[in-house]
C-alpha cells in the first residue's frame, strides 16, 4: 500500500507491505513499513502503534500450538537366533 506522510507542511512517500509468512504450522503476516526521507526510528514507531491498536482492538494473538513429542520407540524384542 502507497500513502503520502504530511509532517509540517512537507510530504513524504510512505509504502506499508503485508507479507505472508509460515512458520512450523504457525501461518502469520509480517508488516514491512518504509517511509521515504524519515529516520527509522519514526517507522519503528507507527509500527508499534499500528500493534497496539489491532491488540487493542482483535485481542492477543492465539498461543502457538506446540508440537506433540514423537512417542518412545518401543523395545526391541530380543533376538531369539542369537546364542546365549
Amino acid at each position: 500500500m502507497l500513502f503520502d506522510l504530511t509532517e509540517e507542511k512537507h510530504t513524504f512517500r510512505g509504502a506499508l507491505e503485508l507479507v505472508s509468512v509460515g512458520d512450523g504450522g504457525k501461518d502469520g503476516v509480517r508488516l514491512v513499513l518504509r517511509i521515504q526521507d524519515r529516520p527509522a526510528y519514526m517507522e519503528e514507531a507507527m509500527l508499534e502503534r499500528l500493534e497496539q491498536k489491532l491488540r487493542r482492538e482483535l485481542g492477543q494473538p492465539k498461543p502457538v500450538p506446540r508440537p506433540k513429542p514423537a512417542p518412545a520407540p518401543a523395545d526391541p524384542a530380543p533376538d531369539e537366533t542369537k546364542p546365549k
